[in-house]
């Protein structure tokens, strides 16, 4: 009994292992991050030499914008809900990038609760 069951789960096994396996798209960028209390945001919006997303295309820039969260004087009023509302660019950086420096598309961004400073965790071309 324990033959016939062995060899039905390798008969099993070899059926799903020969079936043709098709990769998917790759996950898109996290291009925003929030700091750990929620009241600080940071975007990274990047430019490309070409609008065209249907081939490969190079960074020639990047914009990281700080925002805070907006607060009202009525806001105790309101309900607890999933929306929140951000102000104006708290401050924001540019970056450019040279013909000798390439930079990475999918950044990591950590930025404090205070909000005064950005880490960006990537990977360039040394």
């Amino acid at each position: 009994m324990n033959r016939l069951r062995a060899f039905s789960l390798s008969l099993t096994l070899a059926a799903i292992a020969s079936v043709p396996l098709h990769a998917g798209p790759m996950l898109p960028c996290i291009t925003a991050a929030q700091s750990a209390n929620g009241k600080i945001l940071v975007t990274d919006t990047l430019s490309f030499d070409d609008p065209d997303e249907t081939h490969a295309r190079k960074i020639t820039g990047s914009v990281y914008q700080v925002y805070r969260r907006s607060s009202e004087p009525n806001d105790y009023l309101r309900l607890n809900g999933p929306d929140s509302y951000w102000a104006d660019p708290f401050w924001k950086v540019e970056t450019h990038e040279t013909r000798t420096s390439s930079a990475t598309a999918c950044r990591y961004l950590l930025v404090p609760d205070d909000g005064e400073y950005l880490i960006v965790v990537g990977q360039t071309d040394a």
